[in-house]
């Protein structure tokens, strides 16, 4: 499901619309935008979700390291087990592994990815503090050098997903402004008609627009398009990735 690229406040006349059909002008053009530019750029949510820190194999490597040996995951103690860690530009090597004192990980898979910030942290109706936790790897939360105390379950309140950039927001803008006014039955409407009545001379006859510019994954709309051209011009239809294991990716950390 893609979030909403833009607020019904930065709408023409948004203020004065009604907000349902504001908000549904806005979900259509993020929708169409969304699929048009690529699948880059998903939209910003917040969200809140609770989590099981025990009986949970979170990476899925219990199969990788046998049944009874934990991960090399952060942690405050435990295992002697080093792995590497990218923070500020520096790689140094870490700790990881089960807490000694609860015998917890301490560690979350979060749903929602790439993780861009964590504002609240419950455990066991406790709030933890912002020096218990970090975010690693963009998808993970865990104690980086305290016990929690607890193996309780947790709640989090986060953000996440891909915002899309000022000229795509502002693409998002006026296709949302041309459904509002599609909607509204306004003669202001911009948006590219299948149908064209001609009469001259007195004689009248239908013309069928081809359309031509939806085969390629346009618009018609100038301003929506040029954003396209810039971020998807071969109209892929979702986001490369590269994938190498010859490059070996060290563990990085925020917060």
């Amino acid at each position: 499901m893609v979030a909403a690229w833009i607020t019904t406040d930065q709408l023409h006349d948004g203020a004065t619309l009604d907000p349902i059909l504001a908000q549904d002008a806005i979900d259509a053009a993020s929708f169409v935008l969304f699929h048009l530019s690529g699948r880059k750029y998903g939209g910003v949510r917040t969200t809140t979700e609770e989590y099981c820190q025990v009986g949970l194999d979170q990476i899925g490597l219990s199969s990788y390291y046998g049944p009874h040996q934990r991960p090399p995951l952060p942690g405050p103690s435990g295992y002697s087990i080093m792995y590497p860690e990218l923070r500020h530009g520096v790689i140094t090597n870490r700790i990881g592994g089960m807490c000694s004192t609860c015998g917890c990980t301490h560690l979350l898979r979060l749903r929602g990815a790439p993780v861009l910030e964590v504002t609240s942290v419950k455990v066991g109706g406790g709030e933890l503090g912002s020096d218990a936790y970090a975010i690693y790897d963009t998808s993970f939360i865990a104690s980086p050098n305290e016990c929690w105390n607890t193996c309780d379950d947790v709640e989090v309140t986060y953000r996440y997903g891909t915002a899309a950039p000022v000229m795509g927001q502002m693409a998002a803008k006026a296709l949302a402004d041309q459904y509002v006014l599609a909607m509204t039955d306004s003669e202001e409407c911009e948006l590219p008609q299948r149908v064209t009545q001609v009469s001259r001379q007195g004689v009248s006859w239908t013309l069928l627009d081809p359309q031509e510019f939806l085969d390629k994954g346009r618009t018609g709309i100038y301003q929506v398009d040029l954003f396209l051209a810039a971020v998807n011009p071969d109209g892929a239809r979702l986001r490369p990735r590269v994938f190498s294991p010859d490059i070996p990716r060290a563990r990085t950390r925020r917060g």
